[in-house]
């Protein structure tokens, strides 16, 4: 596995990839040790490059682009199901994507980094030397981070109360509806896609807490 091959792709950001033995596995582990510094490791498809950095994926997937660091190593925030569902604001929850079959200098990149975040105690000190060595793209992360915590964030702890009252979230129309609703009452602008992140990582939560209650670790958020 140290090439990194290609392999079966579920997007982390449907419901289904945690249904996985991947996700499951994932999931677990977050449960377990609940960190406040989690990498997910991927590898992506070359094919797949552009689609990635698109600054129009907001829009398409309901989610910032990544951003190049150097050598077509990527850097973004963890799917939106599983960061304001089981991570506090400040956490370090980030991926890091190579080409699969990388190259020699995208490993080397890819192993930089790792030893940047192993050799870290918190969330600070990665950035720290993260910005030391990548200033404009951990300048374009943290925009991108103000901005999701700011308002997708915002709007799903102001939801998810209005969801737990509904007896058929099947109805997701209905519920997506609902959440476009609430995000233009409280002037905030997101995509019908997000509307859909939104509502899936209420469920995704959900399944994995029976006795489900909101909490209040983003209250400060806005």
């Amino acid at each position: 596995m140290i090439n990194c091959p290609t392999s079966e792709y579920i997007s982390t950001l449907k419901r289904e990839y945690y249904t996985s033995k991947t996700g499951k596995r994932a999931l677990a582990l977050i449960n377990k040790y609940n960190p406040d510094i989690y990498l997910e490791l991927h590898c992506y498809r070359k094919e797949n490059y552009n689609k990635l950095i698109d600054t129009e994926r907001r829009y398409k997937d309901g989610v910032p682009p990544l951003i190049e660091l150097e050598n077509k190593v990527l850097i973004g925030s963890i799917s939106p199901l599983i960061r304001i569902t089981f991570f506090d604001k400040y956490d370090f929850s980030f991926m890091l994507e190579m080409p699969c079959n990388p190259s020699t200098d995208s490993m080397g990149t890819y192993l930089d980094v790792l030893d940047m975040v192993i050799g870290s105690k918190n969330r600070f000190e990665i950035l720290k030397k993260l910005e030391y060595k990548y200033p404009s793209a951990v300048k374009k992360a943290s925009e991108y981070f103000f901005e999701f915590s700011d308002n997708f964030v915002r709007l799903f702890k102001e939801i998810q109360w209005e969801l737990m009252k509904d007896n058929d979230l099947r109805n997701f129309k209905t519920n997506r509806d609902a959440i476009m609703k609430k995000a233009s009452q409280m002037n905030i602008s997101i995509t019908s896609k997000q509307a859909e992140l939104i509502l899936q990582a209420f469920l995704l939560y959900k399944d994995h807490n029976s006795d489900f209650l909101p909490d209040s670790s983003w209250a400060s958020v806005g």
